[in-house]
C-alpha cells in the first residue's frame, strides 16, 4: 500500500511539475504576425515569414514542432501540424521563464525556451470561393520554383474576381512581383 501511495504522489508532483503554460514563472512572448511558406515534414519544421513586409528586411521564424508547441486554429481550439497548410496566416510566440525575460533581447536563446505557439488567423477575406485567400496565396508562394518567396501585400479585386498578392524573393528582396490568382478557378492570369 505505501508503494502504490508513493507512487501516486510521485506521479502527482510530475503532472503538477508539468502543468499547463500558464504557470506563474512563464510568460508569452509575442513573435511575428505571417505567412506559412513552407515546412519541412521530416523535422516538423514550419517556416513562417513577416506579412507584409515593408523594407529591406523581412523577419522570419522557423518553429521546431514538438510537444510543447502550441497550435491553434482561428477558434482558438487546439489542432495539430498536419492541420497547418502553406498560406495560412499565422501569429507566432514563444514561452519563456519569468525570471529569463530581459535576457532574451532581440533574440530567443533556445535555453530560455519552455515552448512555442502558432496560432491561425481569420481571413481577410473569408468569403471568397472556391479559392479562398489561403489557396491563393499558396498558388502564389509556388509560382518560383527556385527562390522562397515571401508574402508583401494581400488584396482581392472585386471587379475581375482575382487575388493580387505581392511576392519577394525571401533572400535578395529584389524580385517584387505581382502574382494575379483567378477566384473561380486558382489559376495564374498574366
Amino acid at each position: 500500500m505505501k508503494f502504490i501511495l508513493a507512487t501516486w504522489m510521485i506521479i502527482m508532483v510530475v503532472i503538477s511539475g508539468c502543468s499547463s503554460l500558464k504557470s506563474h514563472n512563464i510568460i508569452e512572448v509575442q513573435g511575428i504576425t505571417g505567412y506559412i511558406i513552407s515546412f519541412d515534414n521530416k523535422d516538423n519544421n514550419v517556416l513562417v515569414a513577416e506579412a507584409h513586409a515593408k523594407d529591406k528586411m523581412v523577419q522570419s521564424h522557423l518553429i521546431n514542432i514538438q510537444n510543447y508547441t502550441l497550435i491553434t486554429d482561428a477558434d482558438n481550439n487546439k489542432i495539430h501540424f498536419s492541420d497547418l497548410q502553406i498560406g495560412q496566416k499565422v501569429k507566432t510566440a514563444y514561452y519563456i521563464d519569468k525570471d529569463n525575460q530581459f535576457a532574451v533581447g532581440t533574440k530567443l536563446k533556445s535555453q530560455l525556451l519552455r515552448g512555442s505557439k502558432i496560432a491561425v488567423q481569420p481571413e481577410d477575406f473569408p468569403d471568397i470561393l472556391p479559392i479562398d485567400e489561403t489557396k491563393a496565396i499558396a498558388t502564389a508562394l509556388q509560382s518560383e520554383k527556385s527562390v522562397q518567396l515571401f508574402v508583401r501585400n494581400v488584396d482581392f479585386n472585386k471587379e475581375d474576381k482575382t487575388w493580387r498578392i505581392l511576392v519577394d524573393d525571401i533572400i535578395t528582396m529584389e524580385n517584387k512581383r505581382l502574382v494575379k490568382i483567378d477566384s473561380k478557378n486558382g489559376q495564374y492570369i498574366d
